[in-house]
């Protein structure tokens, strides 16, 4: 997994009972410490106000670096730097030590689905690569599904290795016929989970569970209600949860439109609520 050179950075004074700030610049820009919240890397042509809404998070900065500089199996070493890189649903952040030494931090936007299961999906999805296949990952030194932490966010800490986008290797060349995100048992409740065949995870520490792709929200934060969000155990299955969370979207909505993703991914254009009611409920027949 790959994280573009970030073109700023956030500088810190740190020791690990106290920070001070000193300079914080992204793209070789001043910023105040709100802008490592903030989305920062451009402008939006329609709706702005809301699509910034909803890439912005909060998050206590200290905290997320005592947690750096107390990793276990570390050497103790105070944060030094903390290097802004934006992404479109977390915030990513290269965080240097005095020691040198580099880690990446991830936080959940709100755009990016149920903070919950996006940080536990991914840190299964990581654990599962890393120990089922041989292709390189990010080892996951700490993380955490619950908002009500120290840090006040969801996060996930990884080391800082070169290699290439996760999507463009096909790490399972025959896996699983259920359908919903990877999770780590631990993180979820027997009710909300399938399990993996022995053959793919002999040791039973992985399974299937709800899906965590933001198109499952009606709102961030807010889920569907009475549609299932996974696991599917067929596609048949997923395919009405998708008719059902299509109804219930286009009754919402003055207008139903794409799922808040990048224009690349989906080019859908406005349907009308009415046009849609009848789509919908003509196909679901």
């Amino acid at each position: 997994m790959i994280y573009p050179d970030c073109a700023g950075a956030f500088m810190l004074d740190a020791t690990v009972a106290s920070i001070d700030i000193r300079t914080n610049n992204v793209q070789g820009n001043t910023i105040s410490k709100d802008g490592l919240f903030r989305y920062t890397n451009g402008r939006f042509l329609n709706d702005e106000p809301s699509q910034l809404s909803k890439r912005y998070v909060r998050f206590d900065v200290e905290k997320l670096c005592d947690v750096i500089a107390n990793l276990p199996g570390t050497q103790k070493s105070p944060v030094t730097r903390i290097s802004k890189m934006e992404g479109g649903f977390s915030k990513a952040l290269l965080i240097t030590t005095e020691d040198t030494s580099e880690y990446i931090a991830k936080i959940p936007c709100p755009n990016a689905g149920s903070p919950m299961y996006c940080t536990a999906s991914e840190v299964a999805v990581l654990g599962f690569i890393r120990d089922r296949t041989t292709i390189p990952v990010p080892k996951v030194l700490a993380w955490s599904s619950d908002a009500s932490n120290a840090v006040g966010a969801e996060y996930i800490i990884m080391e800082k290795v070169p290699g290439v986008q996760m999507f463009q290797k096909n790490f399972l060349k025959s896996g699983s016929r259920h359908n919903g995100s990877l999770y780590y048992r631990i993180s979820l409740n027997e009710n909300e989970m399938i399990l993996l065949d022995s053959s793919i995870d002999p040791d039973g520490e992985f399974c299937i569970g709800p899906s965590c792709d933001p198109s499952w929200l009606l709102q961030p934060h807010q889920t569907l209600s009475d549609v299932k969000i996974g696991p599917w155990k067929t596609l048949c299955d997923m395919g009405e949860s998708l008719i059902d969370r299509s109804f219930i979207k286009v009754s919402s909505t003055p207008k139903y439109t794409a799922p808040a993703i990048p224009i690349w991914v989906h080019r859908r254009s406005l349907l009308s609520t009415s046009h849609g009611k009848e789509s919908f409920a003509d196909y679901n027949q």
